[in-house]
């Protein structure tokens, strides 16, 4: 699968997704946090859509420099999104950004950078029921051409039965036991825009 994206669809799409979803983000983080992630990224994408409109399309750029514009993402969600959730996109995205451009890097290999950062900053591995559950499948999914709405959807269900290790929802215990993890929940929603963003151009 080659690395040309229609990045001006896969942010659209995931803008949309988190502002048409930030309810239901909210209410599977009452279950197990603090109520509030849904609330969080919409106002990172919020402020991502303000700096795309203010700082590209006014110069009547397009979104075409993958570089740039996950640069402008980790800066953009570690500034506006509180909790652990900014820090943690803002590392797989900054770590996206540096080896986007680098020509031994497929799509696969450059979502795994995201993975690995948020893995080394959140110190979770795959299973602990965090964002890195959907994270950590991905670059396989694709590497596979097997990356679906319905494969992601799956990898985000997994964590409905997992114990949680870190994070906010690791105080309730056995109590996390039984609800999504709200952060496996807008990743998927940010790898769903990426489908959208490659059907446009390869549909």
């Amino acid at each position: 699968m080659k690395k040309t994206i229609d990045l001006d669809q896969w942010m659209t799409s995931f803008i949309q997704e988190i502002e048409d979803q930030t309810q239901y983000l909210n209410g599977l983080d009452t279950a197990i946090g603090d109520g509030d992630h849904g609330d969080n990224m919409n106002i990172g994408v919020t402020k991502l859509d303000e700096y795309i409109d203010m700082h590209i399309k006014s110069s009547k750029r397009t979104l075409e420099d993958a570089k740039e514009l996950f640069s402008i993402m980790s800066v953009v969600f570690l500034s506006n999104i509180e909790g652990a959730s900014g820090p943690l996109y803002a590392a797989a995205f900054k770590r996206m950004a540096e080896v986007w451009n680098e020509e031994d890097y497929s799509l696969s290999q450059i979502v795994e950078a995201g993975a690995e950062a948020i893995a080394a900053l959140g110190e979770a591995k795959f299973g602990d029921k965090t964002m890195l559950d959907v994270w950590a499948k991905i670059p396989e999914l694709i590497e596979s051409d097997e990356l679906t709405n319905e494969k992601i959807d799956q990898l985000v269900a997994d964590t409905e039965n997992r114990l949680a290790v870190w994070g906010r929802a690791s105080y309730f215990g056995p109590r996390s036991i039984g609800h999504i993890d709200p952060g496996a929940q807008s990743s998927a929603y940010f790898f769903k825009a990426l489908i959208r963003g490659l059907e446009t151009i390869t549909g």
